[in-house]
């Protein structure tokens, strides 16, 4: 069950939605459980990040 919601959460990262509306949606009392806990840094959003970066020196 817990895996289910992490992966949600993941999910709603990747998806770049804004990380209040993350911790509402996961019901939890403050960001850093949301962040530290059920968040995990996925490939597609390592590389997105990335290419923004190299788009910003562009």
């Amino acid at each position: 069950m817990y895996d289910l919601r992490h992966t949600f959460c993941s999910l709603l990262y990747d998806a770049d939605v804004d990380v209040k509306t993350t911790q509402y949606l996961m019901g939890h009392g403050s960001l850093e459980i949301t962040l530290k806990i059920y968040t995990h840094l996925s490939e597609i959003k390592k590389k997105r990040s990335y290419d923004k970066l190299l788009d910003y020196f562009e």
